[in-house]
Parts: C-alpha cells; sequence; structure tokens
C-alpha cells in the first residue's frame, strides 16, 4: 500500500526529532576493515581493542595491504597528513552510484561536527599537476586506498590532525560507532539507487574546490539529522 506524501512527512518529521535505534548485529553487517596508514601504532591498537570490546567484528589493515576485499566498508586512519587541529574526510574523486562512500563520509562529518571538530569533506586528494600545454592546474587525485580497492567499495581516508588532548580513544570509539549506526541505518531505511556517476570537473587554482557536494538524497536523510540521536543495540537487546 502506498503511504500518502502527508503521512510519511508526517512519520518522517516525528522521526526525525526522536532517537534511531541500530544493532550492533546490524553495523557488523557492514564488512568493517580499519586500515593503518601511518597512524601511530598505541593509538590504533588501542582504538582496536575498544572496538572490540563494544562488539563491533572488523578486519585490520597496514597501509592498504588487506583491503582488495569485495563488498568492504574501508575506514583508513591517518595521522600524518593534517597538522591543524581539523578533520579531514577523504573520500573517492567522484560520486558514483557504484558505492555509498558519499553517505560514509556524511556520517562522519556530521558526528565529528557535533563533537564541535571542523571537519573538510574532500573528493579525493588535492594536487598541483603540469598540463602539455604548460599550465598548472590544481586537481584530484585518488587516495591510496581508493586506488588499492575495487571501486564499489564503500571507503573514506579519515586524516586527525593535532587531536585536543580532550578527545580521548574512548571518545573517538563511541563516535565511530554512531558513525557506522547512521551510515547503517542510511542504507537500510533511506538509501535508494537515484545517485549518478559525476566526475568533478578541473577547475583553474584560483576556484578548484572538491569539497563534496552531497546530494538532497544524503544531505537530507534523517540518518544524517544531527538532532536525530542514535541508540545503539547490543545483542539480546542490550543499549550500548
Amino acid at each position: 500500500m502506498e503511504i500518502p506524501n502527508e503521512s510519511y512527512n508526517e512519520i518522517n518529521s516525528m522521526l526525525s526529532s526522536g532517537t534511531i535505534d541500530v544493532s550492533v548485529d546490524k553495523i557488523n553487517e557492514l564488512n568493517i576493515i580499519l586500515n593503518d596508514h601511518d597512524c601511530g601504532n598505541a593509538f590504533f591498537k588501542n582504538l582496536c581493542d575498544k572496538l572490540s570490546e563494544k562488539g563491533i567484528v572488523f578486519q585490520t589493515s597496514v597501509k592498504d595491504d588487506n583491503i582488495m576485499q569485495e563488498n568492504a566498508t574501508i575506514v583508513t586512519l591517518d595521522q600524518q597528513n593534517v597538522t591543524g587541529e581539523n578533520i579531514e574526510l577523504i573520500g573517492p574523486c567522484k560520486y558514483t552510484n557504484q558505492n555509498d562512500s558519499a553517505a560514509l563520509l556524511k556520517a562522519f562529518e556530521v558526528v565529528f561536527k557535533k563533537r564541535g571538530i571542523t571537519v573538510d569533506c574532500l573528493a579525493g586528494i588535492g594536487q598541483y599537476q603540469s598540463l602539455d600545454n604548460g599550465n598548472v592546474i590544481y586537481t584530484s587525485v585518488p587516495s591510496d586506498t581508493e586506488k588499492k580497492t575495487f571501486a564499489n567499495n564503500s571507503q573514506i581516508t579519515v586524516s586527525f590532525g593535532t587531536l585536543d588532548l580532550d578527545y580521548s580513544i574512548d571518545m573517538i570509539v563511541g563516535d565511530l560507532i554512531e558513525v557506522f549506526g547512521r551510515y547503517q541505518y542510511f542504507l537500510e531505511n533511506e538509501k535508494d539507487n537515484s545517485l549518478i556517476e559525476e566526475k568533478i570537473p578541473d577547475k583553474t587554482l584560483n576556484d578548484y574546490d572538491n569539497h563534496y557536494i552531497f546530494p538532497d538524497k544524503i544531505a537530507k536523510a534523517t540518518a544524517f539529522n544531527p538532532e536525530v540521536d542514535v541508540r545503539i543495540k547490543q545483542s539480546f537487546h542490550k543499549s550500548m
């Protein structure tokens, strides 16, 4: 039975002002791979240990050595690219309906901004490039993760800068779990296949900007509404 638009909007409005529930079991269906790309060994190990304690199932990779897998959600963690207190979220060079990387970026953006962190969502890595005619452009190139995994995998590189001393490993772990919860909720409840492939055009040095412009389907999704809380349910219906 088709739900009238008025009823749908009313239901969506009610939900958007409340809480969404996501189970750990559902998160563990994402086939998460945490990829250590120039992180401190202690930082990465502590983060993985605490995620495991929360019941999150994942594989690990070091400098992209275990990311050539099908149907994976790859989160590369980096502590070298950014020197300030902001965080860069680097996704694929182009939007595509082959994967859900844009939704994964949006989930990270929402959660980190709620924490008060300055976030940049970028389509690939900005880089100077010389053309045959002698001109120089500033364009976008794939991250190491994008180059070394399948195109239909969801993937993101999270480049931490100089983290605030108050931003503890426990907080980061909690934020990662919320990200996975929002992302999984979107995939199961709000995703459709309407996103079209769009190559981000090269621009001049003065006007080039490789920040993601999220389609309305993602930008306005309930899963990515910062006013909506996420409640993570453990197995046996225990709340985290």
